[in-house]
């Protein structure tokens, strides 16, 4: 499962520099929700709000990652991340 979500993006036609930037950038992503994901539980122990919107934010624009690299668009994926 974590081999598809590293290669989305990969095509074919890429040569090697650009394959392995998109999955970096993809790892990257994955890194940074799955680490949101663990550190989501803090919310329940600090009984505020605050960090679940920042946690919120920060889980879209990873995931924006991975939707921009689907559609090819790996500059602006770079940027994001």
């Amino acid at each position: 499962m974590f081999q598809r979500l590293l290669n989305i993006g990969i095509y074919n036609s890429l040569d090697f520099h650009q394959k392995r930037e998109v999955k970096i950038l993809n790892t990257l992503a994955l890194v940074v929700i799955l680490g949101l994901l663990l550190g989501f539980t803090n919310i329940f122990f600090l009984g505020e709000l605050y960090p679940a919107i920042a946690e919120l934010i920060i889980a879209m624009t990873s995931i924006a990652v991975f939707f921009l690299n689907w559609k090819k668009r790996y500059e602006e994926a770079a940027f994001v991340l």
